[in-house]
């Protein structure tokens, strides 16, 4: 996974910083929380701190636009919607959807034993 920043600005109003970068992948995209590891150690900033919009995809492209907004401290980050700092912060299982997809795949081998 490579990133590439195309624009960086400071937002003086909002005391933050915002980038504007791409992401190129070869295989599965790759999730927003190694995207914001990777951005956090890009810019040397506190991950607190740092928050992602949803990403963009092309179409039949490895290729994902997105934008970042580092803030100054917490008080700034309060003009964020509670739902964006969810979907940043909140750690989700990957597990689980391995775990649905095992049973539904047991009763169709059940069936090719019974029709045998």
């Amino acid at each position: 996974m490579e990133i590439n920043l195309v624009e960086d600005r400071k937002n003086v109003l909002l005391k933050r910083r915002e980038v504007k970068f791409d992401v190129t992948f070869v295989g599965a995209t790759p999730t927003l929380q190694e995207i914001r590891s990777k951005i956090v150690a890009m810019l040397d900033s506190d991950k607190k701190l740092t928050m992602l919009n949803p990403l963009k995809s092309e179409y039949g492209r490895k290729i994902l636009h997105g934008y970042a907004k580092v803030y100054d401290d917490e008080a700034a980050m309060k003009v964020e919607a509670g739902y964006k700092i969810k979907r940043n912060f909140e750690v989700r299982k990957v597990e689980g959807a391995a775990e649905a997809a095992a049973p539904a795949a047991a009763p169709a081998a059940e069936v090719k034993k019974e029709g045998q």
